[in-house]
């Protein structure tokens, strides 16, 4: 009787590992395949990190040379006009002036989209 348990567990050790490797090279596939896209992803969010920073520090270092331009004119029409608030005034509704412009052009007419 041991030798019939012995010839089966022999026989289903040869199926289970027949399907045991198939089932494992299966498995290898799928996470291989998963590892990769999990890769790209990253190296994907990585570059897009990377070039968001590069795009705020030069916006931010843009900003504050426009903000010292925009003073250093101000303070040059001051002293031209000899008026204490004559050059921030000036430069206050240039800025104002810009930004309508650029609102009005800018907005989305919604009467052509229709």
């Amino acid at each position: 009787m041991e030798e019939e348990k012995k010839t089966r567990t022999k026989k289903s050790d040869i199926n289970t590992g027949f399907v045991g490797l198939l089932l494992e090279s299966v498995f290898k596939g799928i996470q291989s395949s998963f590892d990769e896209a999990l890769l790209r992803v990253h190296q994907a969010v990585h570059a897009f990190t990377r070039k968001l920073a590069r795009r705020v520090f030069l916006f931010f270092f843009a900003f504050l040379g426009l903000i010292f331009l925009l003073i250093g004119l101000a303070e040059l029409l001051s002293t031209a006009y000899r008026f204490p608030g004559a050059g921030e005034t000036l430069m206050g509704m240039f800025i104002l002036l810009i930004s309508l412009v650029l609102y009005v052009f800018g907005r989305d007419d919604h009467s052509t989209h229709n």
